[in-house]
């Protein structure tokens, strides 16, 4: 199981996100890719937390964010 974890790492970014309503495209590119874990709709658009595919994770750093609603 450890290996598996460590080849999972290699492959994937874990990334909390906002994503504005306007950019509805980029969430449903995550969802499409399998990589949303958790997601909560707010009035500034759609917090994610994610395990973003490495291909990915360039395009989705401008989300980035560490402040989550309650």
């Amino acid at each position: 199981l450890r290996k598996i974890e460590l080849m999972i790492s290699h492959t994937v970014r874990p990334m909390r996100l906002l994503i504005p309503h306007a950019d509805y495209k980029a969430l449903a590119e995550l969802h499409n890719a399998g990589a949303v874990r958790s997601q909560k709709t707010t009035d500034d658009g759609v917090e994610v937390q994610a395990n973003v595919p490495m291909r990915m994770a360039t395009a989705y750093e401008r989300f980035l964010t560490t402040a989550f609603s309650a």
